[in-house]
């Protein structure tokens, strides 16, 4: 990408309409960017993103404020810091049948990623190839379950879950289409 004309080029809102932004579930988000000089940029991004699994549903949300640095003309690279919230809902059985229960963790957490963008005129496409989101602590968790749930269900999957919240996630392929301002 070519350094931005630091006289006229203020900043970038894009959309993220297909990427993997806590990998594997797929997400999509929006990043408002602030150019700070020709190769450097502060942005904010939110992706969300979910899937079901047979019984079960995960969501996630991953907020960040980053640090772009263009390294040569068309690669840039990202360092930020935010939160990912991970959840599932489950079915569980209960005494009248079955119901849902739910967990939801947010951890503080550390990204970086590396990328390249295309600039035509005020179009941006980019994309986010590849980076890591290191959750560093855990900011809140909560479960719930039935009032009426069997004691052995209220343990399944938890410790799975549980694993899963606090290992680093990979991001892949954040497709971004924008506009330059």
């Amino acid at each position: 990408r070519a350094a931005p004309d630091a006289g006229t080029d203020v900043g970038a809102v894009t959309v993220e309409p297909l990427g993997y932004s806590v990998y594997p579930l797929p997400s999509r988000g929006a990043e408002l960017t602030y150019q700070l000089g020709p190769e450097d940029a502060l942005s904010l991004s939110v992706a969300k993103g979910s899937t079901d699994q047979l019984l079960t549903r995960y969501d996630s949300t991953l907020a960040l404020v980053r640090y772009k640095r263009a390294i040569g003309s068309l690669s840039h690279a990202n360092a930020g810091a935010g939160a990912r919230t991970l959840g599932e809902s489950l079915a569980v059985a209960t005494a009248a049948g079955s119901g849902a229960a739910t967990a939801r963790h947010t951890a503080l957490v550390a990204e970086t990623s590396f990328g390249s963008a295309f600039e035509l005129g005020p179009v941006l496409l980019a994309c986010d190839w590849i980076g890591i989101v290191l959750p560093l602590a855990t900011l809140a968790k909560s479960e719930s379950y039935p009032d009426d749930a069997d004691a052995a269900e209220r343990g399944i999957d938890r410790a799975n879950f549980a694993a899963l919240v606090a290992k680093p996630s990979l991001e892949l392929l954040r497709l971004s289409l924008g506009v330059r301002f």
